[in-house]
C-alpha cells in the first residue's frame, strides 16, 4: 500500500512540474523583465504587473512607460499581491494617469527600486483594504501615494 501511494504522490508531482506556467509571461521566463543596454521592456514590464507576484528588475535599467496599459493607470491594475523588486532600477512615467493602480485588498511592495513622474501630475491610486509599502531603498519623485 505504501508504495502504491508513493507511486501516485510522485506521479502527481510529475505532472505539476510539467505543467505549463500560465501565470508567469513568457518574457520573464528567466525571471527578469527584459532590460538591453540601460533600457527596459516597458510592455514586459505591463505583463509582469498584469500577472502580479514575485517581479525583478534588471539591475540599474530605466524602464520608461510611454503608453498608458490600462484605463486609469500607466501600467495595469494589480488585483493581487505582489511584491517588485528594482534591483537599483527606476521606472518612469510622464502622463497624466495614475502610475499604478492597486485594487482592494491587494498589497504591492516595491524595494530598490525608483518611480519617476517627469511630469509631476502622476500618482499611485490604492484601494480600500490594499497597501503599498516602500521597502528600503526606495525612492519616489513626483508622485503621491
Amino acid at each position: 500500500m505504501k508504495l502504491r501511494r508513493s507511486l501516485a504522490g510522485t506521479a502527481l508531482l510529475a505532472l505539476v512540474l510539467a505543467a505549463p506556467q500560465t501565470t508567469i509571461p513568457r518574457a520573464l521566463a528567466k525571471g527578469v523583465v527584459p532590460c538591453h543596454e540601460g533600457t527596459g521592456d516597458a510592455a514586459a514590464l505591463a505583463k509582469a504587473f498584469r500577472a502580479g507576484g514575485e517581479i525583478h528588475l534588471a539591475k540599474e535599467c530605466v524602464y520608461t512607460v510611454k503608453a498608458p496599459a490600462a484605463a486609469r493607470a500607466a501600467l495595469p491594475r494589480v488585483t493581487r499581491d505582489t511584491g517588485l523588486d528594482g534591483a537599483g532600477s527606476a521606472i518612469q512615467w510622464s502622463g497624466p494617469r495614475a502610475l499604478l493602480d492597486i485594487a482592494p485588498d491587494a498589497n504591492v511592495t516595491f524595494t530598490n527600486v525608483r518611480l519617476e513622474n517627469t511630469s509631476g501630475g502622476a500618482q499611485i491610486a490604492v484601494g480600500q483594504g490594499g497597501h503599498l509599502i516602500i521597502g528600503g531603498g526606495s525612492h519616489f519623485f513626483g508622485l503621491n501615494a
